[in-house]
């Protein structure tokens, strides 16, 4: 994740003294609590900071999965920086306007912002925003089935991120890399690559970046690893997920989770584990939709029978008007 700071670290006092308080909050994952302090930078900011200091409240919306709230300040963060003639600022917030939008699914909206951050960038000769748009234009590729392609952007924004120092870029590119690999069949190198990219994220403390690499691993090694060590392996990387407060991660992770769960005949702990990744983070169209956790569950439905998946639904929190409205949906194939 890359924020943009304009000018805000030399900022006067009223506007400094709050922004390094909400900084501080966000390397603590404190994501709300760094809302009320960059809110009330805003107080007292003016032109581009405002600009700056609303792209960040959107970093804090993000993770937790607020993504109306996450847009709507990314926006008015892209609005401000055009307003004030600040091409980076714009570059950078209209990519993250992108991210957001891929993250609800509308992957096309997302190019096009992608492509029109990337386009800014260049004009501006802002080398860091220019390597975040061609990653995020890989990630479309990526999520298109079109490995090469996404390879390609990927490969050009690792360049310009070891050009210039940016670690965490380089250690989230890595771990993309590994991703394009694997989907080209190149196995090998999909795991040394996302190898080196857990290590770097371990290396400079990056604790999301460490936990994706880990369940890319993890996946990578299914075939030679037993269902115990797969499980350790995704518990270990939701537990950090739910450190840095990353809803999409956590429920993407709980969903692996519970697949496991269904290899190994636990299908109680799975209906569990799925129904938590629902209620953390779902969004059509996306892998951490419904459309997903309707799938496992629906398997562990055919395992268990009714009533000891209804029993595993009030287990873990379900009414049972709910439970039984749910083996209803379940056992309509269009459903799962």
């Amino acid at each position: 994740m890359m924020e943009y700071f304009d000018g805000l670290p030399e900022s006067e006092p009223a506007v400094r003294a709050p922004f390094e308080k909400g900084r501080a909050a966000m390397d603590a994952y404190k994501w709300d609590e760094a809302i009320v302090h960059f809110k009330a930078a805003m107080e007292h900011a003016a032109g581009t900071e405002l600009a700056a200091l609303h792209g960040l409240v959107g970093h804090c919306h993000h993770l937790p999965g607020r993504l109306p709230q996450a847009l709507a300040c990314f926006e008015e963060s892209a609005r401000l920086a055009e307003r004030f003639h600040d091409k980076p600022g714009q570059a950078h917030a209209t990519g993250r306007v992108g991210v957001v939008l891929r993250d609800q699914g509308e992957f096309h909206g997302a190019l096009t912002k992608h492509e029109e951050a990337l386009k800014l960038a260049k004009e501006a000769g802002a080398r860091p925003q220019e390597a975040y748009a061609l990653g995020d234009i890989g990630v479309f590729h990526y999520v298109s089935d079109e490995p090469a392609k996404a390879l390609s952007y990927f490969e050009d924004a690792l360049k310009i991120h070891r050009e210039t120092g940016d670690r965490h870029g380089q250690a989230s590119l890595l771990c993309n890399i590994g991703l394009a690999r694997s989907m080209s069949g190149e196995q090998d190198k999909a795991l040394e690559y996302c190898e080196k990219s857990l290590a770097l994220a371990r290396e400079i403390g990056d604790k999301g970046t460490e936990a994706g690499a880990l369940a890319n691993i993890d996946f990578l090694r299914a075939d030679e690893l037993k269902p115990a060590e797969r499980l350790a392996n995704q518990e270990q990387a939701l537990k950090l997920m739910r450190e840095v407060g990353d809803k999409r991660g956590q429920a993407n992770l709980l969903a692996n989770v519970g697949a496991t769960l269904i290899d190994v005949g636990e299908h109680e702990k799975a209906v569990a584990s799925y129904l938590t990744a629902q209620n953390t983070h779902s969004v059509p169209g996306t892998i951490e939709g419904p459309k997903r956790y309707r799938y496992g569950l629906g398997r562990c439905l055919d395992a268990m029978g009714r009533e000891k998946f209804v029993a595993a639904c009030a287990k873990a929190g379900m009414t049972a008007p709910d439970a039984e409205s749910l083996v209803k949906e379940l056992a309509s194939p269009k459903e799962r």
